[in-house]
């Protein structure tokens, strides 16, 4: 699961990947392809061969889930983020390239969290997530019920570093407001 702060990001990151996956042989990719159809309405999420504009004017990327890679976010229609959801838990997706909304409030444990960014837009300007949110975030990997390891990676600014550190190492005392 990777979490960009932008739809747009979000549709970029899935892009680069799925093109990645294609053109890597099967011996060097990371996950296999899916292995039953995956039914979106959402053009860009279809195999298409150029990108298209979302009716909310957001790009989605051109046959990433052939590759066994999905956007997940607000501008995705719930019948298209749910079939997303279900092909995840299936397998045969293996990749969710999302926003910080898909941490709260739906279950899809992973194994590997990227955070691709600790920053996100809001109100007309760029704010660095909560600290709960961060953990809201990486608690989607390694869940004891599903895995017995996890990584979460978290690409920030270096000045942030220290402080990310610490919140994992439980340095940092994390409130809820």
């Amino acid at each position: 699961m990777i979490f960009c702060f932008t739809r747009k990001s979000c549709s970029e990151t899935a892009k680069a990947l799925a093109e990645w996956w294609k053109t890597s042989t099967p011996r060097d990719r990371y996950w296999d392809a899916p292995t039953s159809h995956i039914s979106v309405e959402d053009r860009g999420l279809q195999s298409m061969s150029s990108f298209m504009v979302h009716p909310r004017d957001t790009l989605t990327p051109p046959d990433t889930v052939t590759a066994g890679v999905a956007v997940h976010h607000a501008g995705l229609d719930q019948q298209d983020r749910s079939a997303v959801e279900r092909a995840y838990l299936a397998g045969d997706l293996s990749v969710i390239c999302c926003t910080s909304t898909l941490a709260v409030g739906v279950n899809l444990p992973c194994h590997m969290v990227i955070i691709k960014n600790t920053v996100s837009y809001e109100a007309g300007g760029l704010k660095e997530y909560s600290d709960l949110e961060i953990m809201q975030m990486i608690g989607r990997a390694g869940r004891p019920q599903f895995d017995t390891s996890a990584l979460a990676v978290i690409m920030t600014k270096m000045q942030q570093v220290k402080h990310y550190e610490q919140l994992l190492d439980g340095q940092e005392r994390l409130e809820s407001w």
